[in-house]
């Protein structure tokens, strides 16, 4: 570079931060005038949610490693699965699920549950809203008896009866109590007999309902007692989960009982609730075909 260019390059970048800081200001303003309009509650902002959302779940696997749970953390991404995957597990074996039979991934996301199901079941579907997760997931697919499909769960025309379905956090996204309770009984409608099972699992409130609203994020946690009055639900446990991060940190002073979970992921169940008291946050629920 000439001299000239380096001087010219220079008055470009302190321009640059002038603009930078003016954005900011503006990006600050905007987000705090979106809020105070969420925390007034005076305005329906149903239609304002609607589009937070559906741009969160188009991008969130952009965004993060694993966008349903919104982390980048290896670790707690590895822990999670190694829970979850053993509690289906445990589950398939003490409701002793036809393994020969169909699951339905419903909001499949990152697929590795949906992958997981195809080493239990002779056919796998995931089904999601997210276009650019779902294409991707075709272009990678490389099990046999896996399929992919982006559809709302009520338009989709999936004919076919399933020993399993499973709903991954969905209903914490929809606002709606009776389009939740319609999307309940389509889903248990596709079981196929009473040894089939549907398993939701749901980030909850304690005592009651919140909806929390921001301008990047937008969830709706509804209490056990809330999912009760949509099904009557023959099993419900708690899901420790959320408290693996805090399990972490257990794992610091105890450290052979990270040894202990690599054996048995599920042994968590019984130290969490010992020491962590700040009430439920996750739950499997569990309901069995007709």
């Amino acid at each position: 570079m000439t001299n000239e260019e380096i001087i010219r390059a220079k008055k470009q970048v302190e321009k640059i931060k002038i603009l930078e800081k003016k954005l900011a200001a503006k990006k600050e303003y905007l987000m705090n005038k979106v809020h105070l309009c969420f925390d007034e509650g005076k305005t329906d902002t149903t239609q304002a949610e609607d589009y937070i959302l559906n741009y969160f779940w188009q991008h969130a696997y952009e965004n993060y490693i694993d966008g349903g749970c919104m982390s980048n953390d290896l670790v707690a991404i590895e822990h999670r699965f190694l829970y979850e995957s053993s509690f289906f597990a445990k589950l398939f074996a003490d409701y002793k699920i036809d393994k020969d039979g169909a699951a339905l991934d419903f909001g499949c996301g990152s697929a590795k549950y949906t992958e997981f199901f195809a080493k239990n079941f002779k056919k796998v579907i995931g089904v999601d809203i997210s276009e650019s997760t779902i294409e991707k997931h075709k272009q990678n697919n490389k099990l046999d008896n896996v399929e992919y499909i982006c559809a709302n769960i009520l338009d989709c025309k999936i004919k076919e009866k399933f020993d399993f379905i499973y709903d991954g956090g969905i209903f914490t996204y929809i606002k709606d109590d009776l389009l939740v309770k319609e999307i309940i009984k389509k889903l248990t409608s596709m079981l196929k007999n009473k040894n089939s099972i549907f398993l939701v699992k749901e980030s909850i409130a304690e005592h009651k309902r919140i909806d929390y609203k921001s301008i990047n994020y937008i969830a709706y946690y509804r209490t056990i007692k809330d999912y009760s009055n949509f099904i009557n639900w023959d099993e419900v446990k708690i899901n420790h989960v959320k408290q693996l991060g805090w399990f972490r940190k257990y794992c610091n002073i105890y450290p052979e009982k990270l040894d202990e979970f690599y054996k048995n992921p599920l042994c968590i169940d019984k130290v969490v609730p010992n020491y962590n008291k700040n009430g439920l946050s996750s739950c499997f629920f569990i309901a069995k075909g007709k």
